[in-house]
């Protein structure tokens, strides 16, 4: 079985990277998570956690930063490969209360996580898909 690593390379790590992402402007929201996308130019992804103090706890937030990695850690190389990804978690962002399908994050099992994550990722680079197939259609003037 091959080893999966998440070098400091597949990181987003600096301010400028992080602002890089979110001026993009392609994101999509599911209860408390909203995953913004870019592309990068790398034959590989990239990955950042962003977290709201008001989410909870020191030990809740590090909880949820270590799922979120542990996700794109282990589905890095079935992640659409040349992106940035930028995982932002907020409590605010919820203004519904807590289901099956979208639990409370001190609740949140890895396997809700990565579905959640994943779901997220489909929706995201479907909508640059679908934006890239109909610029490709040349407009008809008038």
């Amino acid at each position: 079985m091959k080893r999966l690593f998440l070098k400091k390379s597949q990181r987003l790590c600096s301010n400028e990277q992080f602002k890089a992402v979110l001026a993009h402007k392609q994101s999509a929201v599911r209860g408390l998570f909203r995953l913004c996308v870019r592309p990068n130019g790398l034959p590989y992804p990239r990955f950042g956690v962003s977290i709201s103090k008001n989410t909870g706890i020191p030990v809740l937030r590090n909880r949820l930063k270590r799922l979120a990695r542990e996700t794109f850690r282990l589905h890095q190389h079935n992640l659409p490969p040349n992106w940035d990804y930028v995982l932002i978690i907020w409590p605010k962002m919820s203004k519904k209360t807590p289901s099956a399908d979208n639990p409370k994050p001190a609740v949140m099992s890895y396997n809700q996580f990565e579905k959640l994550f994943l779901e997220l990722v489909e929706k995201t680079i479907g909508k640059h898909n679908n934006r890239e197939s109909t610029s490709d259609v040349p407009q008809k003037n008038g």
